[in-house]
């Protein structure tokens, strides 16, 4: 940009905060970014017209030196944010409410002086007259201030907000999308990445971020093609390198993820995610010992070490280490409390042992970490439906659950169904366990899923019997 642009940029700026001083409508806490140039005749009206106040305020010095100096420090507490120094928020707006904070002290002083000024001198003297007008004045700032804060209630309301009152924000259509997807509203978020890219075609964040909202809905192929273009348009993006070889694990093409990560690795040997998405990609080749060494790494990094030591323990497991397993599990469950999957893994690590209450225990944490998870509604329903331990049982709500995962399955997963028999089983509604366990044989025999099909044919014949199938741990 040249010095005569940020000029522009300047003059502009000046007279921005200094109209929205005395009329504060429309405050947003993102502004539309000015297109400036200096082709452009009508930008030049607004350094001229500041060179203009600040030769009538030399002028009047000599009779009220007030007003030159209430603009010297407007301009001077506002110069870091004029334009002239490369500030990071100029690539979303030139201008922001907070850049005038201090600023706004000379002219309000002078607005202050002004008002007291006028009181004093056309207000009628009796004592209730001038109290009750400064009354009116502060009430009508502290009503203002009062609708400005609704904007700043929750960061979906500033998001949402900042859109309605500037829609080109790309950067609010961002943070809103990438809200939304977190909370599971994921067909909203793809909408508000989408106008992301079509205010700005060559944002690599955009199409990354995309793509990892496409990756959430299953949409392997379409995610893919967002990362590759994220890549393609920045070749050196970590992040971008990093959610393509996500992806490309996804996909089962391990070694092409492999490599992503470890390119990224070469220039960037300190960055937590590509260590994690590395070790992720080595336990899915079976290396279990890699896995853990670059998940291990993690945790002398800037990284979430709850899932630091979740990770590590997947790999212990997947050693048959299960006792080491449940030392990660429990030291992720220190740092995340509500890690769902560190609940989860940890119970089915307890099952393993034959610690079946506390596997109740923990199945129980993780459903109540995560209230729509299928594979711990089924987990649970099959050890309260097939527990060797009476006390624990508990058919009710083992149908309960199963009946819950296989809704939200639509009836298409064996192995919800197969849990669903055995809770029904244990339930006594041996029609409904031999119905239901029917379904499951069909789709395992359709899907080729032989010992799932093997299984289910002799608890059928149990069912048949009027028997229930209690689990040997």
């Amino acid at each position: 940009m040249s010095i005569l642009e940020r000029c522009l940029i300047a003059g502009r700026d000046f007279w921005f905060y200094l109209f929205k001083l005395f009329w504060p409508d429309k405050l947003t806490f993102i502004y539309p970014r000015w297109q400036i140039s200096a082709a452009v005749w009508w930008q030049y009206i607004f350094p001229l017209a500041l060179i203009l106040l600040l030769v009538l305020a030399w002028k009047l010095k000599s009779i009220f030196r007030a007003p030159l100096a209430a603009t010297l420090i407007f301009l001077g507490l506002l110069f870091p944010a004029l334009g002239f120094i490369n500030v990071y928020p100029f690539i979303y707006s030139f201008v922001a409410d907070h850049f005038q904070y201090l600023a706004c002290v000379g002219p309000l002083t002078l607005i202050g002086a002004g008002v007291t000024i006028a009181v004093n001198s056309f207000v009628p003297k009796p004592a209730i007259f001038r109290p009750l007008l400064y009354t009116i004045l502060l009430l009508t700032l502290a009503s203002l201030t009062w609708g400005q804060s609704r904007q700043y209630a929750n960061v979906e309301t500033l998001w949402r907000t900042t859109i309605a009152r500037n829609p080109e924000c790309w950067m609010a259509h961002s943070n809103l999308g990438l809200l939304l997807s977190q909370r599971d509203d994921v067909d909203e978020g793809i909408t508000h990445f989408e106008k992301v890219l079509q205010i700005r075609p060559t944002e690599p964040g955009g199409y990354s971020n995309l793509g990892n909202a496409l990756l959430r809905k299953g949409l392997v192929d379409e995610a893919m093609a967002q990362f590759q273009t994220a890549v393609m348009i920045s070749p050196n993006d970590a992040d971008a390198q990093i959610n393509l070889g996500a992806a490309l694990l996804e996909e089962g093409r391990v070694d092409e993820g492999i490599e992503y990560f470890t390119k990224v690795l070469e220039k960037y040997p300190r960055h937590a995610l590509a260590h994690n998405d590395l070790g992720n990609a080595l336990l899915q080749k079976g290396d279990s010992d890699g896995a853990i060494r670059e998940y291990q790494k993690t945790l002398d990094l800037p990284f979430d070490h709850g899932d630091s030591h979740y990770n590590i323990g997947q790999a212990l497991r997947q050693k048959g280490q299960v006792e080491d397993a449940i030392a990660e599990y429990r030291k992720a469950l220190e740092l995340q409390p509500d890690h769902a999957n560190a609940h989860n893994n940890l119970a089915n690590a307890l099952r393993q042992k034959g610690l079946i209450k506390q596997a109740v225990q923990h199945y129980e944490a993780a459903l109540k970490s995560d209230p729509s998870s299928v594979l711990v509604k089924n987990n649970l329903a099959w050890l309260l439906a097939t527990s060797a331990d009476p006390s624990v049982r508990n058919g009710p709500r083992a149908v309960e659950l199963a009946e819950q995962a296989v809704r939200v399955t639509d009836g298409y997963d064996p192995v919800s169904l197969h849990t669903l028999a055995a809770a029904y089983a244990e339930n006594g509604q041996f029609a409904q366990a031999v119905a239901a366990a029917q379904d499951a044989l069909n789709l395992a025999e359709e899907r080729g899923l032989t010992p799932l099909a093997e299984s289910l044919r002799g608890k059928i014949v149990l069912y048949k019997a009027g028997s229930t199938y209690h689990d040997s741990r």
